[in-house]
């Protein structure tokens, strides 16, 4: 298996992509392996969840936490036709429920997570659901429509209980491996709003993302984790807990560093001056990045479309690369915002950069 996972690795905001690729050119199910917390599982719910993608109904199995039972029912006696007993399943309700809709044309996805730390017995019966789309004895294609299923798990090297998985399963499957991502990462957390300070501090230290679970440490910094930092900084981080707090979730070295870019916010203009006086308000020194990095995040970050024409005054009296990633950063975030007068304008002048967000 481990000489398998050396091609190619692919992005976490690719996977909506590969999924659409791969189900509507082959009907063939995608497999992801990546670190723990790198944002498999987000990124599938998020496709699964997108009207646009029309999927009426979801079912999420962690195969950590499911029994065989759940997959493939229970063994039950029944009468057969002609009154002889025969065995059968008596089937999980789930899927019961994927046939029954599809019956009426509604199509399902099943999200398969945690698939390489799955039992001998599990991973036998969830490789005969993935690959013949069977639940036990049930068919889960009606008149055609079979459920998208997407599966989820990590790789040898992540010390995370890893099952050898059958060659001939991945033989029958689009596998990809997943990489941790700076700029990925950081594209996402401005749409999805992270708090200024975690999402300049991505940008500020990329090897902080890039370089990945530790399997040797008990604590690795991982996207899912940089999200809990965020939502910690929404709603305040004690001072006396601060690095306790930080080193719980990011481990030792990356909380160390980021107590550090912390106080950069010391030296950061506040919101207040800046909308009050955006022509005059004093501006960062070029040789402070972190404190222009966390500035522009942070005016991206409350861009909203009565602010907008203060804000831009204001950052288009630092470089124009600092100009250009606060106001598309904005846009990332709320693409109403290109609607503002000042904004369209301003995009308009740099569509180069901006002629996927308007």
């Amino acid at each position: 298996m481990s000489t398998m996972l050396d091609h190619k690795t692919v992005g976490i905001t690719d996977i909506p992509r590969l999924i659409n690729l791969h189900d509507q050119a082959m009907n063939q199910v995608t497999c992801y392996l990546g670190e723990c917390g790198g944002g498999k599982t987000t990124q599938v719910k998020a496709y699964v969840n997108d009207k646009s993608n029309n999927i009426g109904n979801f079912l999420d199995l962690n195969l950590q936490t499911r029994e065989v039972f759940d997959m493939q029912g229970t063994l039950v006696q029944t009468l057969d036709e002609d009154g002889s007993h025969v065995t059968d399943w008596a089937h999980c309700e789930e899927f019961k429920n994927i046939v029954r809709l599809a019956r009426k044309g509604i199509r399902s996805a099943i999200f398969i997570d945690e698939f390489t730390n799955a039992e001998t017995v599990m991973l036998g019966t969830a490789c005969r659901l993935i690959l013949d789309k069977m639940a036990g004895s049930l068919n889960l294609v009606v008149n055609g429509l079979a459920p998208l299923i997407i599966v989820a798990g990590n790789r040898p090297q992540d010390n995370t209980n890893y099952n050898e998985v059958p060659n001939n399963f991945w033989d029958r499957v689009a596998v990809y491996e997943l990489k941790a991502d700076s700029k990925l990462t950081a594209e996402y957390a401005v749409a999805k709003s992270w708090h200024y300070v975690t999402t300049s501090f991505i940008r500020q230290f990329p090897k902080a993302v890039n370089e990945g679970w530790q399997p040797e440490s008990m604590k690795s910094l991982t996207s899912r984790g940089l999200e809990k930092v965020s939502d910690l900084e929404k709603v305040g981080i004690p001072k006396d807990l601060e690095l306790s707090v930080l080193q719980s979730i990011m481990g030792k070295y990356w909380a160390n560093e980021y107590q550090a870019y912390r106080e950069v916010i010391q030296d950061m203009i506040s919101l207040e001056d800046v909308l009050a006086n955006p022509k005059t308000c004093p501006v960062p020194s070029e040789e402070r990045p972190d404190v222009l990095y966390t500035m522009s995040n942070m005016l991206a970050y409350n861009m909203n479309k009565d602010n907008a024409s203060q804000i831009i005054q204001y950052v288009s009296r630092l470089d124009s690369s600092w100009t250009v990633m606060c106001v598309s950063d904005a846009v990332k975030r709320d693409r109403k915002l290109v609607q503002q007068r000042d904004v369209k304008q301003f995009a308009t002048k740099n569509i180069e950069v901006f002629t996927d967000l308007i």
